[in-house]
């Protein structure tokens, strides 16, 4: 929808949310892994189209990010726990470690960037199918999913339906 105007301007930044569960291929959950993944494809799908124009399209994908929400209904002591001992950075990942990179990538410093995907999980992924069998054998491999996948509602702020919008 803004694209038109972006071409009109020669300028813009696009970027989606993704999520780094399709990274780790959590079991029972194709379809919502497919579209997590689409998100990371479309960058790579749009980037030398959108490039004449001077618009960047670039995607993050937030590993297990505790906001309110999930505070209140999913975490717990010990699954926090077993999470930060999957993750390289050993340290409570929030909202505002996504919205800082979502904020990068729409100004101007980071005019070079296009066709990006920025993972903001603390280092989770990086280890792969490891850690989706650490986390499922010690029961909370689902956790990031549950709050992740109800991108409408109120994630604490209502940051995340923010980052999912922000087209400049």
């Amino acid at each position: 929808a803004v694209v038109p105007d972006m071409k009109k301007a020669k300028n813009g930044a696009i970027i989606n949310m993704s999520s780094g569960s399709w990274m780790v291929a959590y079991d029972g959950l194709p379809v919502y892994a497919a579209a997590k993944a689409a998100i990371y494809g479309l960058p790579r799908g749009l980037a030398r189209s959108l490039g004449p124009f001077n618009i960047r399209i670039n995607s993050v994908s937030p590993g297990w990010i505790l906001t309110e929400r999930q505070l209140k209904l999913w975490w717990t002591p010990e699954g926090e726990a077993k999470v930060r001992d999957a993750q390289a950075l050993k340290r409570r990942l929030i909202a505002s470690d996504v919205a800082r990179w979502a904020l990068f990538l729409a100004s101007d410093d980071s005019d070079a960037c296009t066709n990006q995907n920025i993972v903001v999980d603390g280092g989770p992924t990086a280890a792969g199918p490891a850690v989706l069998e650490y986390l499922q054998a010690n029961g909370v491999a689902n956790l990031e999913v549950m709050a992740l996948s109800h991108p409408h509602e109120d994630h604490g702020g209502g940051l995340n339906v923010l980052l999912e919008n922000i087209l400049v």
